[in-house]
């Protein structure tokens, strides 16, 4: 089981605290997968589902949680099945000889997912968050 399928399990059976920060995890292992920025998936949702992490008073319920959560999956799910419908053709690609794929979606989702690196973040990068938000 992926961890991303581990903590989708856990919001399931999670209070408001614990999903919250399962929800996070979940964000970043997406991240990963599709190459792109936590902060750039969790500005999507925060549209999506009408709710801003920088103030607490509009953090969203369990509820607005599972419903992220699920539709996270689904986004995940849908790109995984993109994913390997290409992989398939690349390896048809390669045992007729061509050792240079040219499709270039495949192409651009390796590139996206091999450059992806986040940023570190330490306990003194959070308690200077803490300090900045304060």
């Amino acid at each position: 089981m992926s961890r991303f399928n581990y903590c989708y399990k856990l919001i399931f059976n999670s209070d408001v605290s614990h999903a919250w920060i399962h929800l996070h995890r979940c964000v970043e292992m997406l991240a990963k997968t599709k190459g792109e920025s936590f902060s750039s998936i969790f500005m999507r949702i925060e549209k999506k589902f009408k709710f801003d992490r920088s103030n607490i008073a509009k953090f969203p319920d369990l509820e607005t949680i599972k419903k992220i959560v699920i539709s996270l999956k689904d986004e995940r799910d849908d790109f995984l099945r993109e994913l390997n419908e290409l992989v398939l053709e690349r390896k048809a690609e390669k045992r007729t000889g061509k050792r240079i794929s040219s499709n270039k979606d495949f192409l651009d989702i390796i590139h996206k997912q091999a450059m992806y690196n986040p940023q570190k973040k330490d306990c003194f990068y959070w308690r200077k968050q803490r300090q900045i938000n304060k």
